[in-house]
């Protein structure tokens, strides 16, 4: 199953590739992109949304291709970007109401899935907001460590 969902999104985000898609939102987000760190927040919630419904390597295979030149726009660094998504993926797979690692713990600790949702609900939302505020607000904090090697 997982296959057919990654090969689908694989064929979407081609098709969205060919069909220009990228450039035109560019052009309609021409004003946005002004204000780097609104894009960014807007960005994070689109992938935040996606992360809560589909496969983390679906979403990423899917979106990629249609926000990579926006993010390119903006000059921001492809390191940190990369790292901020896989941040909101971690993040996505913890909240309902398909939380693909919460099905995952209840499976092995045997605690309901409920009781689960609960906890790592809110968990989830301030972590979001907290470390993705950090990493938007101070970008030196990823980067720190990969611009020594």
């Amino acid at each position: 199953m997982v296959l057919l969902i990654m090969v689908t999104a694989q064929i979407f985000g081609r098709f969205i590739t060919i069909s220009q898609l990228p450039r035109e939102l560019i052009g309609f987000l021409g004003p946005l992109i002004e204000y780097p760190v609104l894009m960014l927040v807007l960005i994070s919630f689109i992938y935040f949304v996606l992360f809560m419904f589909i496969e983390g390597g679906a979403v990423i295979i899917m979106a990629t291709p249609i926000l990579l030149p926006i993010i390119q726009e903006m000059n921001v660094d492809l390191l940190w970007f990369g790292i901020l998504v896989s941040v909101i993926c971690t993040i996505g797979l913890l909240t309902p109401p398909v939380g693909l690692s919460v099905f995952a713990v209840s499976g092995v600790t045997g605690i309901s899935i409920e009781r689960l949702f609960i906890q790592t609900s809110i968990f989830a939302v301030v972590l979001a907001i907290v470390v993705c505020g950090l990493m938007i607000a101070f970008p030196p904090i990823v980067t720190w460590l990969p611009s020594l090697m």
